[in-house]
């Protein structure tokens, strides 16, 4: 559909998201990331309830990570991408970069999104700065992972009336990249839904400790 054709349509008030803060329709994009997060938040909780820590950090193989592991590399990517994600957004309304609907990523974003999603494609080299920490307990990891989780679906309600296709995120891990903002949320969605399989796999091992 044509953008300028979009933004001076009225539709109905019973199916059209509204930007609190400006006023305007915003991409639903938006709430199906949001659900996507909320969804892996209560997985990851069921995953972990009742495992001891010898269970949660149980490690199935040479270079493979254990459950504790998948679910802290998590928690610190989510928060290594907060900064650069509040640089965008505060740029993207300080600049006025409004409207857009149905954002679909492209180029290297969509191609980001592909090799992240379960199940993995190939292993990718994990950056030091988000190598995760050991973490004592069930409700340590969790409390870790909900608290970045929060974080993440406020600039996610906060990105509401942006074009996700032209405000840039940079990313945290790899600088010379710049990510469209709606790609820099699908590659930390796709992210999660990798590492929650991942921790999955580890669970359902025949060795693993009972």
């Amino acid at each position: 559909m044509d953008r300028e054709a979009n933004q001076v349509e009225t539709p109905s008030s019973e199916t059209t998201a509204v930007a609190p803060v400006v006023g305007i329709e915003y991409d639903p994009v938006l709430d199906e990331y949001i659900a996507a997060l909320e969804r892996i938040g209560r997985d990851v909780a069921g995953l972990v309830e009742e495992l001891s820590d010898v269970q949660l950090n149980w490690r199935p193989g040479e270079g493979r990570w254990s459950i504790s592991e998948n679910i802290a590399h998590l928690t610190a990517t989510g928060n290594v991408y907060l900064p650069p994600l509040d640089a965008a957004i505060e740029r993207g309304f300080e600049r006025a970069m409004f409207g857009g609907r149905d954002f679909q990523p492209t180029g290297l974003g969509r191609w980001f999104i592909t090799q992240m999603e379960p199940p993995p494609r190939r292993r990718l080299r994990t950056s030091r700065k988000v190598l995760p920490q050991r973490v004592e307990g069930a409700a340590a990891l969790c409390a870790g992972f909900d608290a970045m989780h929060a974080e993440m679906i406020d600039r996610l309600r906060r990105s509401r009336g942006l074009d996700l296709a032209r405000v840039k995120v940079r990313s945290p891990l790899l600088p010379i990249l710049r990510f469209t903002l709606g790609a820099a949320f699908g590659i930390i969605v796709a992210h999660e839904r990798r590492h929650l399989w991942q921790a999955r796999q580890v669970r359902q091992e025949l060795r693993f400790p009972g």
